[in-house]
């Protein structure tokens, strides 16, 4: 009786495949092959994206860090830093029409000359909402 496997062909190389009845690939390197290929698109997009929002957070930490609850720095500052002002997680609007954005539990709120104030914790930046700070 023939076996069914003679038919099958790696989804990769297209070479035929040996072994068990549900094996897709011939080795590992050519299984390593498709998945990163099929995860270079939309993937790939979403991952950079990532990336830029935890450096934000990281930035924000680490000025935080010698600070308290808030701190205020300026935007070149955070730019030298390598901050990216056009990425962030959530952004609220005061009742006085100030837009405080967060890059997860930071957040930053535009001061009248060019600076920032940053805020450490989602309690402090709902004070801030509430209160137009």
């Amino acid at each position: 009786m023939a076996r069914q496997t003679d038919n099958r062909k790696c989804l990769w190389c297209e070479q035929p495949i040996r072994g068990r009845a549900d094996k897709k690939y011939c080795d590992d390197n050519c299984r390593n092959a498709f998945n990163n290929q099929r995860q270079e698109g939309e993937y790939n997009l979403v991952r950079n994206i990532n990336r830029t929002l935890i450096r934000n957070r990281r930035i924000l930490a680490t000025v935080m860090q010698q600070a308290g609850s808030e701190t205020c720095i300026s935007k070149d500052i955070l730019l030298q830093m390598g901050f990216q002002f056009k990425y962030f997680t959530q952004a609220f609007t005061s009742a006085d029409g100030q837009v405080c954005h967060c890059c997860y539990d930071y957040g930053y709120l535009r001061l009248p000359e060019e600076g920032f104030l940053v805020i450490k914790k989602i309690e402090n930046i709902l004070t801030a909402r509430l209160t137009g700070r």
